[in-house]
């Protein structure tokens, strides 16, 4: 670690997969022992959570505190944004659909191996670890 925000970027990433395992973890402990019938009710707002705090990797872009781009870190927030809050929060019938489960899911899993790969990469201080 050598920049001056790798600390703040090593606790957002550390949060940002914790926070991933989570919502991941919602999602599978609601189709087992809730069922399908439950999912927005379980893992939406876990979702919506997790979702809401991801704006502030644009946030750190246009501060200059990570090197990702900013109007690339809004567009893939945005395009998400629009799928969670404007179309499954307001769509009772999607909110329970198998394809919604899915969408979490894959969603959620895939964060977990974002925010952890960005993590090792400041801590090993290269951005592409070895055991991945």
């Amino acid at each position: 670690m050598s920049g001056k925000f790798d600390a703040f970027l090593v606790i957002y990433n550390a949060v940002m997969t914790v926070a991933s395992v989570l919502s991941t973890a919602s999602v599978v402990y609601t189709l087992l022992n809730r069922g399908l019938g439950s999912l927005w009710a379980g893992a939406g707002h876990v979702q919506v959570v997790t979702h809401c705090m991801a704006l502030l990797e644009t946030v750190n872009a246009l501060l200059g505190i990570s090197r990702s781009g900013a109007l690339t870190s809004f567009a893939q927030w945005f395009g998400k944004s629009n799928v969670l809050l404007c179309i499954l929060y307001f769509i009772p019938e999607l909110q329970n659909n198998p394809a919604t489960a899915l969408l979490f899911f894959v969603w959620s899993s895939s964060e977990i191996v974002r925010y952890y790969y960005y993590l090792l990469g400041i801590v090993m201080g290269k951005m592409g670890p070895d055991q991945l």
